[in-house]
C-alpha cells in the first residue's frame, strides 16, 4: 500500500511542477507583452519626434518647396508637348471614355424604343 501512494505523490509533485510551470509561464508572457508596448509606445515617440523635427527644419521646407514647383513645371511642360503634338491627355481621354459610354447607353435606349 506504501507503494502506490509514493507513486501517487511522485506523479502529484510532477502535476504540480507543470502548474507552477505554466503559472510562471504565464506570468513571464504577460510581463514581455507589457514591455513590448512600453517599447512600441517609446518608438512611435520618438518616431514622431524625428517626423516634426525634420519637418521643421528650413532646409526640408526648402527642398519640398523646391520639389513641388518642379513637379508643376514638368506637368505644365508635358501638356505643352502633348499639346503641340496634339495627343490628348489622360484626363481627356477618360473624358472621351465617359461621353462615348453615355451615348452607347442612348443608342441602346433608342434601340429598345
Amino acid at each position: 500500500m506504501a507503494q502506490p501512494s509514493v507513486i501517487q505523490e511522485g506523479f502529484d509533485r510532477i502535476e504540480d511542477a507543470r502548474k507552477s510551470f505554466e503559472k510562471r509561464y504565464r506570468e513571464i508572457q504577460k510581463q514581455a507583452d507589457k514591455r513590448r508596448r512600453e517599447l512600441e509606445r517609446r518608438a512611435e515617440k520618438r518616431v514622431q519626434k524625428l517626423r516634426d523635427d525634420f519637418s521643421s527644419n528650413p532646409i526640408v521646407k526648402r527642398v519640398e518647396g523646391l520639389r513641388e514647383s518642379a513637379s508643376e513645371r514638368i506637368e505644365q511642360q508635358v501638356e505643352q508637348v502633348l499639346s503641340t503634338f496634339r495627343i490628348a491627355t489622360q484626363s481627356e481621354v477618360e473624358r472621351l471614355e465617359r461621353k462615348v459610354a453615355q451615348l452607347n447607353r442612348k443608342v441602346r435606349e433608342l434601340e429598345r424604343a
